[in-house]
């Protein structure tokens, strides 16, 4: 049994579609770079692999919060966390505004005067 598969059985099995991603037959630290380095190298190889989609959705799921991911950086990766949330939350007061419940004013309707009939004494 190698280092890998020790780490794999400790962390669960590797999911399927990381050993088919084009990060795992090359250097890893292209996908690190040290605060301010670039990630330019990372990037084109993410955009050639097939499986950057399930890569995105792994880190945001697990908040990766270092190297690129899914072709994105961490920075990249807030702001897409931070729309999604601005939408929820817009999503969730408009479906509260429109299931609150509706006050009715009723207003009378309006009294018709009418000609009296002279009562018989």
């Amino acid at each position: 049994m190698d280092g890998h598969d020790i780490l794999a059985d400790l962390l669960g099995s590797v999911p399927e579609w990381q050993e088919r991603a084009l990060c795992a037959q090359t250097d890893p630290e292209a996908f690190f770079p040290e605060k301010g380095g670039s990630t330019r190298e990372a990037k084109r190889i993410c955009s050639r692999c097939e499986v950057t989609t399930e890569c995105l959705e792994y880190a945001m799921q697990h908040d990766e919060r270092f190297g690129i991911w899914g072709g994105m950086s961490e920075r990249e990766r807030r702001k897409i966390k931070r729309r999604a949330n601005e939408v929820r939350l817009a999503a969730a007061a408009a479906a509260a505004q429109s299931t609150a419940p509706v006050m009715q004013v009723v207003t009378p309707a309006p009294v018709l005067e009418t000609e009296q009939t002279p009562q018989a004494a």
